[in-house]
C-alpha cells in the first residue's frame, strides 16, 4: 500500500475524503468513455437505449446517466397550472 493511504499517516476523515475522490476519479476512468458515448447518441438522432445500457453495465450510476442526458436535453420546468 502507498505510504500516503496509510492509516497511521493520514488522519481518519482525511483518509476516507482522500480515499473517495480517488475511487471517484477511477469511476470516471472506467465509464466516462461509455458516459461520453450516450452524450454523443443523444446529441445525434440515435437509439438513445443501447448506450443507457452500456454506460450501466460499465458501472456508471442512473445519476451519472440521467446528468449526461441533462447535459444535452437540458432540464424540464414545467409552469405552474390549475
Amino acid at each position: 500500500m502507498h505510504r500516503a493511504l496509510e492509516a497511521r499517516h493520514v488522519p481518519g476523515r482525511q483518509l476516507a475524503v482522500f480515499g473517495r475522490r480517488r475511487l471517484d476519479g477511477l469511476h470516471r476512468v472506467f465509464t466516462g468513455g461509455e458516459i461520453d458515448a450516450l452524450r454523443d447518441v443523444a446529441r445525434g438522432e440515435g437509439n438513445l437505449l443501447p448506450p443507457i445500457k452500456e454506460a450501466l453495465r460499465a458501472g456508471g450510476s442512473i445519476g451519472e446517466v440521467c446528468n449526461a442526458m441533462r447535459d444535452v436535453f437540458g432540464e424540464y420546468r414545467g409552469g405552474a397550472f390549475f
